[in-house]
């Protein structure tokens, strides 16, 4: 993830960066169809003096088993703060960019967003969210092929036992 900021504003003494989440990498969850679920993403911090200070931001978001893939997005915005007391910012990502859709290893198809809009108040952070959203479309596991052995062989036996039986009486 990179922030660029570049020096445009009213006041040129500001400084802005992001950094990720601290737990995102550990979050696991499951989405049943239609769910949603909202992550901390990343979070601005603002430091100096400044208005109207312009940046970029471009980020990904990565997924491991069973999704796997990344989405990405860049965006833009401005930010103003006064020594970090009282800060903040607009952020809008490229709408060619987001949303993002894949779809797992049983076809369930999930929708990748993260958040725009601005925020103002007393501290210098502002945190970013990500959506997740099922939008569901998979079809239930196929059973494997030592299930399906397991199955039949106790089926023979049954039949086995039954045609014996019957001969005795």
């Amino acid at each position: 993830m990179t922030v660029t900021g570049t020096p445009s504003g009213l006041g040129t003494w500001g400084d802005i960066s992001a950094s990720l989440a601290s737990d995102l990498d550990s979050q696991i969850f499951t989405l049943n169809d239609g769910d949603t679920m909202e992550v901390d993403f990343f979070t601005f911090t603002a430091s100096g003096v400044s208005w109207a200070e312009a940046y970029t931001v471009e980020a990904t978001l990565a997924f491991d088993s069973p999704i796997v893939g990344s989405s990405s997005g860049s965006g833009s915005g401005t930010f103003g703060t006064f020594r970090g007391f009282l800060s903040g910012g607009t952020l809008t990502w490229d709408p060619s960019t987001l949303p993002d859709v894949f779809v797992d290893s049983i076809g369930n198809s999930f929708s990748i967003d993260f958040e725009s809009g601005s925020t103002i108040g007393f501290g210098d952070t502002a945190t970013v969210h990500a959506y997740i959203t099922n939008n569901g479309g998979g079809t239930e596991p196929v059973p494997e092929p030592a299930t399906m052995l397991l199955f039949g062989t106790g089926l023979l036996g049954l039949v086995g036992y039954n045609r014996k039986r019957s001969q005795k009486g």
